[in-house]
């Protein structure tokens, strides 16, 4: 298991050898290798050992902290970006054409991306709402092509979220679920409250992928750097919102692996029940190590892992390309 979860009150990891203990009640629940864990997410409702959090960091194993809605607040350990990579990322990143270029990669395989998923559903619909929110997301990607600037590609990726998720109401089971309209904070309807949080998760594994490449998560090209989130997480979390987490979030809604059931209403709005939270989990952690021949026959994980890479590529290339003129 890659990542270990600490949010059930009371639980408590320590080191025992080369094991991590979990325990709750003073009564361990179980233990496993730690060199198999690549990263541990916990809530402040759980404790982990200092002697473990500084085996985690030398390890470079992520310990991410979590809120109730699964938000990430904070994190320990991973790797940090040298200076010159650094220098590199904000020279290439802040060069207009460049950045530019960057955002369209980035928005033209989220556009690609909502395509093709919408796509799984359009036979069923006999209302012919999908093949209108395909319709605008066509339009979509051709704007995209021709954007002259990055405040152009952002309302273009507005636009296509707005006709990809008004077709959510025909995508999604009318007997179980009514689509509202995607909303954020404070939503009081469980479909919306269910994305964000599986956003939340995705938004980790991005953090996790990206140990692997040499790009400082705070700078990105789309999202804007205005210092109050990572840019790039987001930026790159916009590869994956359709491929890994929206397939699996309308899935197990569809063949109601979730119900009202699974969740509580509060003055501060809709969230999963600590039952429906280790539901999820469950469902999450069998989903990512599950390979589908509609992701090239890789695991969702893989796949992340695949695409930051990618874009890593890209951004090499141009890096590279920079060098070059400037000789």
């Amino acid at each position: 298991m890659p990542i270990l979860y600490l949010l059930s009150p009371g639980a408590v990891a320590s080191k025992s050898g080369g094991r991590v203990v979990v325990a709750k009640d003073g009564s361990v629940q179980y233990s496993i290798p730690l060199k198999t864990v690549k990263q541990v997410v916990i809530s402040k409702y759980a404790q982990i050992s200092t002697q473990l959090i500084a085996e985690l960091i030398v390890n470079k194993v992520i310990i991410i902290y979590v809120d109730y809605k699964g938000r990430v607040l904070s994190y320990l350990g991973g790797h940090r970006v040298g200076a010159n990579k650094l220098i590199q990322q904000v020279n290439l990143f802040t060069n207009s054409v460049y950045q530019l270029e960057l955002a369209r990669y980035i928005v033209k395989h989220k556009i690609m991306a909502q395509t093709e998923l919408l796509k799984r559903y359009v036979k069923k619909d006999s209302s012919g709402e999908i093949n209108n929110s395909l319709q605008y997301l066509k339009q979509a990607f051709f704007m995209c092509q021709r954007s002259a600037s990055v405040e152009k590609l952002r309302g273009t990726e507005g636009m296509a979220s707005k006709y990809y998720f008004e077709a959510f109401s025909s995508v999604l089971r009318a007997d179980t679920w009514q689509w509202v309209g995607r909303e954020h904070k404070g939503t009081m309807d469980p479909v919306n409250s269910l994305l964000s949080y599986a956003y939340s998760f995705l938004e980790r594994e991005v953090r996790l992928a990206m140990m692997e490449i040499y790009l400082d998560e705070r700078i990105g090209v789309l999202h804007s750097n205005n210092g109050r989130k990572d840019s790039l997480v987001y930026d790159l979390m916009d590869l994956l919102r359709q491929k890994v987490t929206d397939r699996l979030v309308l899935k197990v809604l569809n063949v109601k692996t979730f119900s009202i059931d699974d969740f509580v209403f509060e003055e501060k709005g809709c969230f999963l029940s600590s039952q429906g939270q280790v539901k999820w989990i469950e469902v999450y952690e069998k989903y990512m190590e599950t390979e589908f021949k509609g992701l090239d026959g890789l695991t969702p994980r893989k796949l992340i892992e695949r695409e930051v890479k990618d874009f890593y590529k890209q951004v090499r290339e141009y890096q590279k390309e920079t060098a070059d003129n400037s000789k």
